[in-house]
């Protein structure tokens, strides 16, 4: 897979936990980038477990 340039698909990357662009493995984040690549990463995560939570609860009330 080719790797794709810029900011954008870096933080997609990051945000969305199942997607894998390879963006991680082509940059490393250094000082206050690697703080926000953390957060973003976690938020991400928690974005993830609420959708996931929330779809299969009305789901399982139809």
């Amino acid at each position: 897979m080719s790797r794709i340039k810029g900011q954008g698909p870096f933080s997609l990357d990051l945000i969305l936990p199942v997607l894998d662009l390879g963006q991680e493995k082509a940059f490393t984040p250094v000082d206050s980038t690697a703080w926000i690549a953390w957060i973003s990463s976690l938020s991400g995560w928690l974005l993830g477990t609420t959708v996931i939570t929330s779809l299969t609860r009305r789901l399982t009330r139809s």
